[in-house]
């Protein structure tokens, strides 16, 4: 008798042990996640249906990230002529993010992507696609939310 206790108590013990271990990096991770421990770069792309030179001459795209959905209170603005980035990195403050398109000007539709991409080598990237016509001057669009927590980003569209 003993000896049937103690094989099933280790049996139980084992099984326990195995449903209870740890996950691998990655394994069972949302599919809207990225864990990075270096954080994430967002990326604004678009194109008006020509060469990358027509679409920044037709479509004028800002790229707005703030903590509320008002891109006028936005702390990180991109700057610059042509395709648009933004980083929020490890150092930045655990909360929820705003990411945000302006069609500041234009004569023609743009089809816009956000990249949200790991920055560490080989991080990885999720993607989320939008548009503007071509009479959307100065029309703002929340497209995604990130939330940080440590070296998670949760995104959601």
């Amino acid at each position: 008798m003993n000896f049937f206790t103690n094989f099933f108590t280790g049996l139980f013990l084992l099984i326990i042990f195995v449903g209870c271990s740890p996950l691998e990096e990655g394994e069972n991770k949302p599919a809207n996640t990225i864990i990075d421990s270096d954080g994430v770069n967002v990326v604004l792309e678009w194109t008006t249906g020509g060469t990358v030179t027509e679409s920044y001459q037709e479509a004028d795209l800002d790229l707005y990230i703030g903590t509320t959905n008002s891109a006028a209170n936005a702390e990180l603005k991109s700057t610059g002529y042509g395709f648009e980035q933004i980083e929020i990195g490890s150092i930045y403050a655990d909360k929820t993010y705003y990411v945000m398109v302006k069609y500041f000007s234009g004569t023609a539709r743009a089809d816009y992507t956000i990249y949200v991409q790991g920055l560490s080598p080989n991080g990885e990237t999720l993607t989320y696609d939008g548009y503007f016509l071509s009479d959307d001057d100065g029309l703002i669009s929340q497209v995604i939310t990130i939330t940080k927590n440590q070296d998670r980003y949760s995104i959601v569209d």
